[in-house]
């Protein structure tokens, strides 16, 4: 847990728990993130079920964090995640348009601007924080404006679009931020545990989906590792468990360690530390585990199979050869 971390390395690097927090709070959130990017285990993964419409571009929440595997909900085959480039800038295209999805970056928003205007944000809690928007005008490549929230709605100054290229706040909030655009329509919200607004888009091939909703969609299986958001209140976790509290902890006085002249061997024992129990804690919590799957041949397409090889090859005589 984040507070038993917090006085943990507050009593063996000297800082006051209290006075200090703010210096805590950003050195455990920096070794958070070096273990987060280290580590690959069954315990950080989750799954969910999203609703995708095909031959679109798609927008997924910043909630679902690097993707790790998908699959048809209903037809239980898996399908490859590709890069920007891989199957549209390649000779034999018609791969991409089958069962695939093709990684398009992030984005900030979740849609297109409608138009060129000013955007409008909306806050259910005042709390003097300040919005920071970056994106194109009609006269301008690239502005920003930063904005008060001292009144909800609220709406810029500048009118951005087509693109916007960054929506952050610096400041901590306890509620979540709704920004649309002239129309009314939500193009983005900024998670009060997150500093910016982040989708990851994704074109959607164009062929053999199924419809399994009213409004002609497919649902998909995702596996995603769980993202790993600012960590500051006393309860917060580590994404893979408070089991891997001791990995973060060693970690944190690697980095308090690093930058003091003379603390060399301090810096490099911390490391090792911290590496050697985040790979204990990954066997021990894996080993049991199988970590892949091997997806055999679709029902339906061996029941096809056999219809066709005993109801037509089946009916047919075979020549007794002669001696």
């Amino acid at each position: 847990m984040f507070i038993d971390v917090l006085n943990r390395v507050a009593a063996d690097a000297g800082y006051h728990p209290t006075q200090q927090r703010a210096a805590l709070v950003k050195l455990l959130n920096f070794s958070a993130r070096d273990i987060y990017n280290k580590l690959e285990c069954n315990r950080i993964y989750r799954e969910c079920t999203l609703a995708v419409p095909r031959n679109k571009i798609v927008s997924i929440p910043s909630i679902v964090g690097d993707l790790r595997g998908m699959r048809a909900h209903y037809g239980d085959y898996p399908f490859d995640l590709k890069a920007l480039m891989t199957p549209r800038y390649i000779s034999g295209t018609w791969n991409y348009r089958y069962c695939n999805w093709r990684d398009l970056g992030e984005s900030p928003v979740l849609t297109y601007v409608g138009s060129v205007d000013v955007l409008t944000i909306v806050s259910p809690v005042l709390e003097g924080t300040t919005i920071s928007i970056t994106g194109q005008t009609a006269n301008a490549a690239r502005i920003q404006e930063d904005l008060l929230l001292d009144s909800s709605p609220k709406s810029s100054v500048t009118e951005f679009g087509p693109t916007i290229f960054r929506i952050a706040c610096a400041t901590d909030r306890t509620c979540d931020i709704t920004i649309k655009d002239i129309a009314g329509t939500t193009i983005a919200v900024l998670y009060n545990n997150e500093k910016q607004t982040r989708y990851r888009i994704v074109d959607v091939s164009e062929i053999a989906w199924s419809i399994d909703t009213a409004a002609d969609e497919t649902l998909v299986d995702i596996a995603f590792k769980i993202p790993l958001g600012v960590l500051s209140n006393d309860a917060d976790s580590f994404p893979a468990g408070d089991d891997y509290d001791e990995a973060w902890y060693c970690m944190a006085m690697h980095l308090h360690y690093k930058p003091m002249k003379g603390m060399d061997v301090q810096a490099s024992d911390a490391f090792k530390y911290a590496m050697l129990a985040l790979n204990a804690i990954k066997s021990g919590t894996d080993d049991n585990t199988v970590q892949k799957v091997s997806f055999g041949r679709n029902k339906f397409y061996n029941l096809f199979w056999n219809r066709y090889y005993y109801g037509t090859l089946g009916s047919c005589t075979r020549e007794t050869p002669s001696t």
